[in-house]
């Protein structure tokens, strides 16, 4: 991937404009509000970590997918705890 290809991620704007996504979707996984918002904060934290890794074409897709990630990892360690 090219330098042009990759555009930097504003961990911000990402936030404001995805994070209620980002938000339900945890929801929707773990069905707990406040280990949703937990969650969608780890995610914002791997965003943040990651960044230059990253591209930013599709933040919608890219947010989802670790989202889920993050989320189905907490259901596993929930699991194996029990």
């Amino acid at each position: 991937m090219s330098d042009q290809d990759r555009s930097k991620l504003d961990i911000a704007a990402a936030f404001d404009r995805y994070g209620p996504m980002v938000y339900r979707r945890c929801l929707q996984l773990l069905r707990d509000e406040q280990r949703a918002k937990d969650a969608m904060q780890e995610v914002f934290v791997k965003l943040l970590l990651y960044r230059d890794r990253l591209s930013g074409r599709y933040p919608s897709s890219l947010l989802f997918r670790i989202a889920t990630n993050v989320c189905l990892n907490i259901l596993r360690a929930q699991r194996v705890r029990a």
